[in-house]
């Protein structure tokens, strides 16, 4: 009786063993069959294909449609990227973003008419953001309109004095104007919000090469 009495306590444990283990292992089962289902979902959505679809399940999710333009962006399809950009300044007439990508679309296309007629718009509208005035600057120079790059420059150094693009655009605009004095004033100004930067150095290479190029023979 002892040694069977044995024999079922040992079947006993070993039954309730191998339930552990089965429910152990349907349990992990259930999570990597997860873990794989997410990853596929995620690799899914990272496609442009996967993003488009997301855009167009979440219009009102801007970070996806503004996604989708940049991807047209990417792939050197400006005329898509303008036509994206459309529909989300459509969509998000409050976002800056939706706007920006107008302007930046036109300017890929090198339609400066275009770019002009889209910026000024937006640089009235939100003429206060560091991203827009670099923009119109970046635009000025585009158009080697340096009197227009120096002045926007000069108003993004005084309400952005914590970027170092307005200095560096200013000088640039005052060194191409001539006035290299002035170009060399700002730079000193630079030299003393920005201690340790080091594409100071390059700033002043890029003027003395110009005062440089300028004097005569």
């Amino acid at each position: 009786m002892l040694i069977w009495a044995s024999v079922a306590t040992a079947i006993l444990i070993w039954a309730v063993a191998i339930g552990c283990c089965l429910r152990s292992f349907n349990r992990n089962g259930r999570v990597m069959l997860r873990e794989k289902i997410d990853q596929q979902v995620r690799e899914l959505y990272d496609t442009p294909e996967g993003i488009l679809q997301r855009s167009q399940d979440a219009p009102a999710n801007p970070a996806l449609v503004i996604k989708h333009v940049l991807l047209a962006e990417e792939a050197g399809d400006f005329p898509e990227m303008a036509r994206r950009a459309e529909l989300v300044a459509q969509r998000f007439p409050k976002l800056l973003h939706g706007h920006l990508l107008k302007v930046r679309a036109a300017w890929r296309q090198d339609d400066l008419a275009a770019s002009s007629l889209l910026m000024a718009p937006v640089y009235r509208r939100f003429r206060e953001d560091p991203e827009v005035q670099e923009l119109a600057i970046e635009h000025a120079r585009k158009a080697i309109d340096w009197k227009l790059s120096a002045t926007l420059s000069r108003r993004m150094r005084i309400t952005a004095p914590f970027r170092v693009t307005g200095y560096r655009f200013e000088a640039e605009a005052l060194a191409k104007l001539g006035r290299y004095a002035a170009a060399a004033s700002v730079l000193r100004r630079a030299e003393a919000e920005f201690p340790e930067l080091p594409e100071l150095a390059a700033m002043w290479d890029e003027l003395e090469t110009a005062q440089a190029g300028s004097a005569p023979g």
